[in-house]
């Protein structure tokens, strides 16, 4: 799914922070949320983002596609005509 950056920056806080078989650490930190902007600052404002969730920002649970065999996975690509960016984290229960 097609995400706008301002989400990117915080699905990226959420995956990096997060626990995906057992729930939240704690609420990402707005210092993680500097830090999330800050990598993907290299790509353009062009720039193209896309998770593997359905449901970011809409409120109840978050769903997730699988691109993996992982029991859970979550994650972010970002690129650019210059650069390109992958996060993704693999959990198993």
């Amino acid at each position: 799914m097609q995400i706008e950056r301002t989400m990117a920056i915080r699905v990226l806080a959420f995956v990096a922070t997060t626990n995906l078989a057992y729930g939240r650490y704690g609420p990402p930190r707005e210092s993680y949320r500097r830090l999330t902007a800050a990598a993907l600052n290299d790509l353009g404002p062009e720039a193209i983002f896309l998770s593997n969730s359905t449901n970011w920002g809409r409120g109840g649970g978050v769903v997730f596609a699988r691109l993996t065999d992982a029991t859970l996975e979550a994650g972010l690509i970002g690129y650019d005509d210059k650069s390109a960016f992958i996060y993704w984290v693999e959990d198993e229960d």
